[in-house]
């Protein structure tokens, strides 16, 4: 905010409109009362007085993260109606994102049970056949030397061994 701008409403003592989010809420700026001119008094003003500000103090809905931040001195400039409809856009893909990984992780899912079953049905059906070697998986049979946790094991146990520290004389180093 501009230094004439500041004295005009320190002057004339009104609040101004900052903005507005996209449900129609106003949000306003009233000069500071305080010895400090840049901690004005920031204000939300519900569209509806009654049931919206009990939605938003129940937790039922929530104000923009901008316009909070903007309310709590956290951002300097109000954010505007092009940066509110941006980080819609980017919350809608976002949760689009979500639901395509959701379903892949229900499709593995379902994948991985079908082939289970399919393994103990061929076993369980055919128990007089010869057995068949199931593929072996390379991270199981032979451990990575690089692997840190298998060294971990190997090495030592969680027990603390027995430490004392060294006196130091003066004199020897």
């Amino acid at each position: 905010m501009s230094f004439l701008k500041r004295f005009w409403q320190t002057f004339t003592g009104r609040a101004y409109l900052a903005g507005r989010d996209l449900e129609g809420n106003r949000f306003f700026e009233y000069p500071s009362t305080t010895a400090d001119p840049r901690r004005t008094r920031r204000v939300v003003k519900y569209r509806d007085a009654g049931g919206d500000l009990y939605q938003y103090a129940s937790g039922g809905r929530n104000l923009p993260v901008q316009w909070m931040m903007w309310l709590t001195h956290s951002r300097q400039q109000a954010p505007t109606t092009d940066e509110l409809r941006a980080d819609i856009a980017r919350k809608q893909r976002v949760q689009a994102n979500v639901a395509m990984i959701a379903e892949r992780e229900r499709q593995n899912q379902a994948g991985i049970t079908a082939g289970s079953s399919e393994r103990s049905q061929h076993h369980h059906s055919h128990p007089h056949d010869s057995p068949q070697a199931e593929p072996a998986h390379p991270e199981s049979s032979h451990p990575s030397p690089s692997n840190p946790w298998q060294k971990a094991k190997e090495q030592s146990s969680d027990e603390p061994e027995a430490w004392s520290p060294r006196a130091i004389r003066r004199g020897h180093a």
